[in-house]
């Protein structure tokens, strides 16, 4: 075998080494993935202010990202993430229609999906957050052989309040099932149950069920 033969073998392994050296320093240092899934699915995505494709896996290094969303026509949506070492991140977020208008989720089954989810996971974030604040509503339905205590609306900025139903299933002699004076009646049984389960009477209201 002449010497430029040998020379060639020697640096092509060279070359097959520091490839594989290379491949192996990139991927210990983006040793993770995020996957970004993005309604309306043409709305321009930004991770730290570069643009990454919607639905595309892209490795990346593990620290803190913002990722940034918009369209026309929609509300646009920041949110932070934490990557961690060999995480397969895979992040949901759909835009809302500025004017209120769900047509583009009617037209789009695949992004009405995605919508769903994350209206879904919201939901279930607020509860938990409400229910953190509130561990009266892990007792209910209360309930007695003459009414029951519901649930019926969680706070919001238009009524910052929870919201109960009375709903009164006591059998009347008078044929009338919930008078004014016996949603009082329970309605004062209940506030003094609530008070002792630590709740304000500033912060509910009760409304009849029947």
């Amino acid at each position: 075998m002449s010497r430029i033969v040998r020379y060639g073998i020697f640096a092509l392994l060279a070359m097959v080494v520091l490839g594989l050296f290379v491949l192996f320093a990139y991927r210990t240092l983006y040793s993770a993935t995020i996957t970004l899934v993005v309604a309306p699915f043409d709305a321009q995505i930004y991770l730290d202010g570069a643009p990454i494709k919607n639905r595309g896996v892209k490795l990346v290094r593990p620290g803190d990202y913002e990722i940034s969303v918009s369209r026309e026509g929609f509300g646009d949506e920041k949110q932070q993430v934490t990557i961690r070492r060999n995480d397969a991140a895979r992040i949901l977020m759909a835009l809302l229609p500025l004017d209120g208008n769900y047509q583009w989720y009617i037209d789009h089954p695949d992004d009405s999906l995605i919508l769903d989810s994350v209206m879904s996971e919201r939901a279930t974030e607020r509860e938990q957050a409400v229910g953190e604040q509130f561990p009266v509503l892990a007792k209910l339905p209360h309930q007695t052989n003459f009414y029951e205590l519901t649930l019926f609306a969680l706070p919001t900025e238009a009524n910052p309040k929870l919201t109960f139903r009375l709903t009164i299933f006591e059998i009347p002699r008078d044929g009338i099932l919930a008078t004014p004076e016996k949603f009082a009646a329970y309605s004062a049984e209940v506030r003094d149950w609530l008070a002792g389960q630590g709740l304000d009477e500033d912060e509910y209201e009760i409304v009849s069920g029947n």
